[in-house]
């Protein structure tokens, strides 16, 4: 799941690492959320072919459905109380939220989470590009 990805670059590579993952699909929202749009595909490197996306009128709304059916939904957050990704057990269905390139994910999708994770940095970095970030959570889910 996005919350409010702006730069279509990102999401291109959000979606072609997900077709490389097999990840099921991604969900985003109707507003406040690049569309799916020439430059994502051509990003996408063909990915887009092999990874459906639903666009929500709420990503909260989406949430609740997930959970009825039994999915685990993870935030990907920079803030302490986090558990580190590659800590953490994925043995459960999971739906992973990514955010916003400058403001993250919204409180309130937060909130609805099971879990929160992070991923450690050193050299002062703060936080790592959304796609990248994706990548990473996405190669350990798939490592175990």
């Amino acid at each position: 799941m996005l919350d409010g990805i702006e730069d279509p670059h990102n999401f291109g590579a959000i979606l072609r690492t997900c077709a490389a993952l097999k990840v099921d699909g991604v969900i985003i929202s109707k507003k406040n959320q690049v569309p799916v749009n020439s430059t994502v595909v051509k990003v996408s490197v063909g990915g887009i072919a092999h990874v459906p996306v639903c666009q929500v009128d709420s990503l909260s709304g989406a949430v609740n459905e997930l959970k009825k059916r039994d999915y685990k939904i993870i935030s990907t957050i920079c803030e302490p109380g986090a558990r580190e990704y590659d800590k953490f057990e994925f043995d459960f269905p999971v739906c992973l939220i990514f955010g916003n390139e400058g403001e993250g994910i919204k409180k309130s999708l937060i909130k609805k989470s099971d879990y929160s994770l992070y991923i450690p940095m050193s050299n002062n970095i703060d936080s790592l590009n959304v796609s990248v970030s994706c990548g990473i959570i996405l190669a350990q889910i798939v490592s175990q």
